[in-house]
């Protein structure tokens, strides 16, 4: 397996995605919102295969033209593109009819190797604590109010997407973040 240092922007219409996936449910709600502003900031995962719809040969099935066939399933490259990780990246991106994502390749990989890097992705994937949210949306709000005048808490809570209540609560918690009772607290 090899983890190439290849990227590219495929269109998210040609990235299949297994069915066997460990996710059945994909939230893209906050990430949807985020992408909408920012972009994609970290490629997806990708393997490249042959097409079994023309056995790798680009040809057959779908005429496009009087003098070309493209095969349906690989629209004539000869291989399909399948998706390791980032199917929430993924999804969101397709939630909002963008064209394409960026993606990185893995090349010579097994099917068995491409599910385990799906499930040791979702294992190691930890979530932020408390702690860290809080911190970081003092930061967000320290340099948005710094960059613009007339910030407020609310405009902070509308940018990440969260309720005013939180921001507020965030922003006391985060006063008092290295004093031991809160830092420790569940």
């Amino acid at each position: 397996m090899n983890l190439t240092d290849e990227y590219q922007r495929l269109p998210c219409s040609s990235i299949i995605i297994p069915p066997d996936r460990q996710r059945k449910h994909i939230d893209t709600s906050g990430l949807k919102e985020s992408i909408a502003k920012q972009g994609v900031l970290n490629p997806v995962i990708v393997r490249k295969f042959l097409c079994d719809g023309c056995n790798g040969k680009g040809k057959e099935f779908q005429i496009l033209t009087l003098e070309e066939e493209v095969c349906l399933y690989c629209s004539g490259e000869g291989y399909r593109t399948e998706l390791i990780a980032g199917e929430r990246r993924l999804t969101a991106s397709i939630e909002l009819n963008l064209p394409n994502i960026p993606c990185r390749f893995i090349e010579d990989m097994s099917p068995l190797e491409a599910k385990i890097i799906e499930l040791e992705e979702n294992l190691k994937r930890q979530d932020l604590s408390w702690q860290e949210q809080v911190k970081a949306i003092a930061q967000i709000h320290s340099l948005y109010s710094t960059s613009t005048p007339g910030w407020t808490q609310s405009k902070t809570a509308e940018s990440l997407h969260v309720s005013g209540a939180w921001i507020s609560n965030a922003l006391r918690v985060v006063e008092d973040i290295n004093d031991p009772k809160i830092a420790n607290a569940a």
